[in-house]
């Protein structure tokens, strides 16, 4: 292959541009809550932008090896379809490995109502609740857990403790009760460990 002036400032304006690119997508997307980058694009230029990008938030195992320019909106929903099931299977032997690291530096707790306190002070890291689970109970902005009156019997605990979850940094995900990595209806795996004084 021959590589001329233009051949060669060609390759560096694809760089450049890829660098725009990767510089915009991880700063504003991948980064905040260090999601993978799945790539959609020529295997060749897909190669370019690893290089360039050189982060670790690009998906090794997902990719798209189709040209945007040539593939068209229903293609593009088939292609993100196809790829759904292999990455939800990535995700829950991620989840599996995170719950067992846990579980092994006693850092896991599944009882909802231990888990007020540990939700309340930043310690969760991940809570997992099986779908369409119920736990009476009313958690307050301040912490206290009310569990005797009717609001509170009318009320889903684990709601409550999804939101403040959120609203700690922690990260919440549902599960059907085959994919739970416990028998439990829910799991919390920890940050560090809770202080049973």
């Amino acid at each position: 292959m021959v590589i001329t002036k233009k051949s060669a400032e060609v390759q560096k304006d694809k760089v450049n541009y890829y660098q725009q690119v990767a510089d915009y997508v991880l700063t504003n997307f991948a980064q905040y809550d260090q999601r993978k980058v799945i790539l959609f694009g020529l295997p060749e230029n897909q190669t370019i932008f690893k290089q360039v990008a050189k982060s670790s938030l690009i998906d090794e195992q997902l990719h798209i090896d189709l040209s945007p320019a040539k593939t068209d909106f229903y293609e593009v929903e088939k292609q993100v379809l196809d790829l759904m099931p292999r990455w939800f299977d990535g995700m829950l032997a991620d989840l599996k490995q995170e719950y067992d690291r846990a579980t092994s530096k006693q850092l896991m707790l599944d009882d909802p109502y231990n888990i007020v306190e540990p939700v309340m002070n930043h310690q969760v890291e991940q809570l997992i609740i099986q779908e369409e689970s119920h736990v009476q109970g009313l958690l307050l902005d301040d912490g206290i857990l009310i569990t005797n009156t009717a609001e509170a019997k009318q009320n889903n605990l684990l709601n409550d403790l999804t939101i403040f979850t959120i609203l700690r940094g922690g990260k919440v995900i549902t599960l059907p009760a085959d994919k739970m990595p416990t028998k439990s209806n829910m799991v919390a795996l920890l940050r560090y460990a809770k202080d049973f004084v």
